[in-house]
């Protein structure tokens, strides 16, 4: 299916929006603008990309903690960001 123009652009906006807000280390602005290029688009490469950094960044977070404080904080994080359709189990 093809995308229209506008939803294109979109796409493409919200992609370079969530790679913005990561390169930032804002994960929540990632992950919002990722679910939003989601429900345009998907399966498209860049997008299955960006999760996998999202999800990337997080798991080496978790792993890394310093207490257990922080990993419980890191797993909770884990836990809203799979609210999103886009990072739900089975995405």
């Amino acid at each position: 299916e093809s995308l229209s123009t506008i939803d294109q652009q979109k796409f493409h906006q919200l992609i370079t929006d969530a790679n913005t807000a990561l390169s930032l280390g804002d994960l929540e602005g990632a992950a919002f603008s990722a679910n939003q290029a989601f429900l345009i688009h998907p399966t498209h490469q860049d997008l299955l990309e960006l999760k996998e950094k999202v999800l990337e960044i997080i798991n080496d977070n978790i792993e890394d903690a310093d207490s257990s404080e922080d990993k419980i904080f890191f797993n909770r994080q884990l836990d809203a960001l799979k609210e999103y359709p886009a990072f739900a189990e089975d995405n």
